[in-house]
């Protein structure tokens, strides 16, 4: 058994350090000289308490008026965001509100009406709870200065929250981001987040959108990219420019952070026949077998000093990951939180693991129900 718990810790070590390696090799996009029009495109549903600063963050873009227009798509809101978002718009001239399809229901099929209606040459994607930075679309279009570039995910960072629960979201955020970024740049893309995200529009419709994973909720910016990646190996790379974070709320409950996390995982089982799908099994049984480890040391003091010993280089691992792309967020970590987050955490994975099969879970209004298969 401790031959189990010392393969799991070391497992869980060498993630995030290969990670790790895989960030520090990203390019950060330069300014680059060309200009292509582009066309934001904003999924909304019942956003009137949140997309206030949205608004606000969008006037401060700083990128020529005529070379870009965004598109919000009020995917049947029943507040009084739509008229908040089409009061707005009436005011700019590069801004118009449509609405999703009276048949079309969901992210996936707002975005692709969004898209669809898009005249320009990238579409870049972002969440009504989002607040992107002045020189967001310069650092990401900067991505594209190679004609055979077709995909740039961007950086999410959470707003500064306090807390326990704003401690894990950030670190879990952050452990992500890092993943995510790290293991694209090493050639092995698994996950991206579509409130930053930027592609050709010709290459959305090259690959057909969402097209054969609309029945699953969520996953439109990681189908896509899957998609993308199969066409263009070496057309996607991870903008980690500091200019093109995008920042976004943490959850304000529990409850929010639960359904949150559900959605997440449940598009994990979806992903058939690739290495991010082989991936979740194999953190649920190291998890599994380094929680095992510390109930082991209970029954065999002796062997408390090498479980603490692994446990504390598993920790230096995540510490690394986390620290490195917190930084380009411009926050600092909380130790005390960085703690908290790495004692829970094993049991966060365990239970989130065991909720990617529930069937039910609700989001922005609505309740979802997937099928097993």
């Amino acid at each position: 058994m401790i031959y189990l718990f010392i393969f799991s810790a070391l497992f869980l070590t060498f993630l995030p350090l290969w990670a790790w390696y895989g960030w520090s090799r990203n390019k950060i996009s330069s300014s680059g000289t060309g200009q292509p029009v582009i066309s934001i495109v904003i999924p909304f549903r019942n956003e009137a308490h949140r997309i206030l600063p949205l608004l606000k963050s969008l006037e401060q873009i700083d990128y020529p008026v005529i070379s870009f227009e965004i598109i919000f798509v009020d995917d049947h809101s029943g507040d009084a965001g739509a008229a908040m978002v089409s009061r707005w718009t009436e005011t700019r001239m590069n801004a118009r509100m449509i609405g999703n399809d009276q048949n079309g229901r969901g992210k996936k099929a707002a975005l692709t009406k969004g898209i669809h209606a898009a005249t320009g040459e990238l579409i870049l994607t972002t969440d009504a709870d989002c607040q992107p930075g002045p020189a967001w679309l310069r650092s990401m279009a900067a991505c594209f200065s190679n004609e055979q570039h077709a995909m740039t995910p961007g950086l999410v960072a959470p707003l500064p929250g306090s807390g326990w629960l704003s401690s894990l979201a950030t670190c879990d955020m952050a452990a992500l981001t890092g993943f995510s970024a790290g293991s694209l740049a090493l050639g092995h893309p698994s996950m991206c987040n579509g409130a930053n995200l930027a592609f050709r529009k010709k290459v959305f419709l090259e690959v057909n959108g969402y097209k054969g994973n609309e029945h699953v909720p969520s996953g439109d910016d990681e189908f896509l990219m899957h998609k993308v990646s199969e066409k263009y190996p070496n057309g996607l790379s991870y903008n980690t420019d500091p200019n093109a974070v995008i920042r976004t709320e943490l959850p304000r409950s529990f409850n929010e952070f639960l359904q949150q996390r559900i959605r997440w995982v449940s598009k994990w089982r979806h992903q058939a026949g690739r290495k991010i799908n082989l991936l979740a099994p194999l953190l649920f049984m190291a998890y599994l077998l380094f929680l095992s480890g510390w109930f082991m040391a209970v029954f065999k003091p002796d062997l408390l000093f090498l479980i603490a010993g692994l446990s504390l280089l598993k920790f230096l691992g995540d510490y690394l990951l986390i620290s490195a792309v917190m930084r380009v967020w411009g926050q600092q970590v909380s130790l005390a939180g960085f703690l908290f987050a790495e004692l829970v955490y094993p049991v966060y994975v365990l239970l989130f693991s065991l909720l990617a099969f529930r069937r039910q879970y609700d989001w922005k209004g609505r309740r979802y129900e997937e099928a097993l298969a």
